[in-house]
């Protein structure tokens, strides 16, 4: 082992192992009024350098797998030719590891995300957990109090979601109170449109208030004939994609792209188009039945009331034939 020392101005203290040469060199320059530096294995200047791959910079950033960055971030770890970068060991007794977040006291538990042997645990422990996609436009929110919104959230929490999934506790929207667990739907604006409510069983509710609609005018073109059109089918699943699989249950139904011949708006997109499978609306099915019901109770009581016309004619001509039988006029 050598110890050298070199110089009042220029000099360096070196420290070295017998070794290969030019390895396990530990060099302090103090040269004329710079910062001090401490090398390894002439290492680039300014630089701690534990191994080849391993730095921490004149600005204090621990760099690993590089010793150039443009970065601020005060840890930097460049993947390694597998993309393998840092790994997070479970501790022996139960495998589980955790990434914590704390406020600058470094007291306050802000959240962790913590690997288990069989889930992940996503953390914030004082407010929201919010996703983004597109850069920093916000996709998702999870709430504090339990909500999940889907869409947009320019005008706040959830405003214009197209979809908000209630959590445990009691909200109020815009057709009124509805209970926890309930599962709502709204589209491009923060207007309430649908929901179902898994407090009572089976509930699926459209909004239909007025004010929400214009151009409003009663159907005046005969649904009867239409309805005669429709053909009302029995059905078993079929397996499609990943979202359908067949179970052998016998069910009633339509098939959309023939009840979008008859009723336009009674199903949405197109027959075999990829990757999307048709869906009904049952509102306008729904408004086309009513319809043609009306028509039919019109037909009824029309009918009924000729009927009840002819059988006063009939009572009128049978009491007339009685008199003549009996021989009085």
């Amino acid at each position: 082992m050598t110890l050298r020392l070199n110089g009042s101005t220029s000099g360096y203290v070196e420290i070295d192992a017998p070794a290969t040469a030019g390895s396990n060199t530990l060099t302090l320059p103090t040269g004329n009024g710079s910062a001090n530096q401490l090398l390894k294995n002439g290492s680039t200047a300014g630089n701690l350098e534990f191994s080849s791959s391993v730095y921490i910079d004149s600005s204090g950033r621990l760099l690993v797998g590089t010793n150039t960055t443009t970065l601020g971030h005060p840890i930097q770890v460049v993947g390694a030719s597998d993309a393998n970068a840092i790994a997070i060991i479970g501790r022996a007794s139960d495998d589980i590891g955790e990434l914590s977040f704390y406020e600058n006291d470094q007291t306050t538990l802000l959240g962790e995300l913590q690997y288990r042997q069989d889930h992940l645990n996503l953390r914030h422990r004082v407010g929201d957990i919010r996703f983004a996609t597109g850069g920093v436009t916000e996709r998702m929110r999870i709430t504090s109090t339990g909500d999940v919104y889907i869409g947009d959230f320019t005008g706040g929490s959830g405003s214009g979601s197209v979809l908000k999934a209630r959590g445990y506790n009691t909200r109020t929207g815009y057709n009124g109170s509805f209970g926890a667990n309930s599962f709502n739907l709204w589209w491009s604006s923060p207007t309430f449109q649908a929901y179902v409510d898994a407090t009572n069983i089976g509930t699926f509710t459209f909004s239909s208030d007025y004010r929400i609609k214009q151009n409003i005018e009663t159907i005046n073109s005969s649904c009867i004939e239409r309805v005669k059109q429709l053909r009302p089918v029995q059905y078993e699943l079929a397996d499609y994609g990943s979202l359908f699989q067949a179970d052998g249950v016998v069910r009633e139904g339509f098939i959309a792209h023939e009840v979008q011949e008859v009723i336009p708006s009674g199903a949405e997109g197109e027959k075999d188009e990829e990757d999307r499978v048709q869906n009904l609306r049952v509102d306008a099915i729904v408004a086309v039945l009513t319809k043609a019901l009306q028509e039919a109770v019109e037909r009824i009581e029309t009918l009924e009331t000729a009927n009840a016309s002819q059988a006063t004619t009939i009572a009128a001509l049978d009491a007339r034939l009685t008199a003549l039988e009996g021989g009085t006029n």
